[in-house]
C-alpha cells in the first residue's frame, strides 16, 4: 500500500501507533509493532481479542506502509469515534467487570485467557452515543503459571 498517496490528515502518535484521519469515519494507525515483542503472532492475537471485546471499535488490516520513522508498519483502519469525554476509571473497571474481568491494577486486567492492560482515560472514550469505546488498550495471551 502506497500509504503517502491517500490524502489524510495526522492526529496523533502514540508508543506503537500513528494515527490519521481522511474523513470522519474512520482512522488509519500506522503500527510499527513495538508492543508485539519479539513474536509478531502477538500482534495478531491482540487485534483478534481487542475485535472480540470491544467489536464496537474493531480493527481491520487493510496493507502494510512505512511510517515517518521509516519503520515497517501494520495499516489499521479502525471506526473514528465521536465522544463527549474520555472514559472514567470507574466506568473502565463497571465495563471491564461485566466482560468477566478481573481488575489486577488501576489500568489492567484479566480473565481466563487474556490480559487487557492501558485500559486508561485517554485509551477509553465515552461516545456521544452514551457508550464506551476501547480504542487502544494492549491485549495478551495471559501466562498461566505452571506448578
Amino acid at each position: 500500500m502506497d500509504f503517502n498517496t491517500l490524502s489524510l490528515s495526522y492526529l496523533n502518535k502514540g508508543g506503537e501507533n500513528e494515527v490519521f484521519t481522511g474523513n470522519e469515519d474512520i482512522v488509519f494507525k500506522l503500527n510499527n509493532f513495538e508492543y508485539a515483542g519479539d513474536d509478531l503472532t502477538n500482534f495478531f492475537i491482540r487485534i483478534e481479542a481487542h475485535n472480540h471485546f470491544f467489536y464496537n471499535v474493531a480493527y481491520t488490516l487493510v496493507g502494510f506502509a512505512y511510517n515517518s520513522m521509516h519503520e515497517f508498519c501494520a495499516v489499521l483502519v479502525q471506526p473514528y469515534v465521536r465522544a463527549k469525554r474520555e472514559a472514567t476509571e470507574e466506568e473502565i473497571a463497571d465495563y471491564m467487570e461485566a466482560l468477566g474481568f478481573e481488575m489486577d491494577y488501576e489500568d489492567e486486567y484479566h480473565n481466563e485467557e487474556y490480559e487487557v492492560f492501558d485500559a486508561v482515560p485517554d485509551n477509553v472514550l465515552y461516545g456521544i452515543d452514551n457508550k464506551l469505546y476501547f480504542i487502544d488498550t494492549q491485549i495478551r495471551l495471559r501466562l498461566r503459571h505452571i506448578e
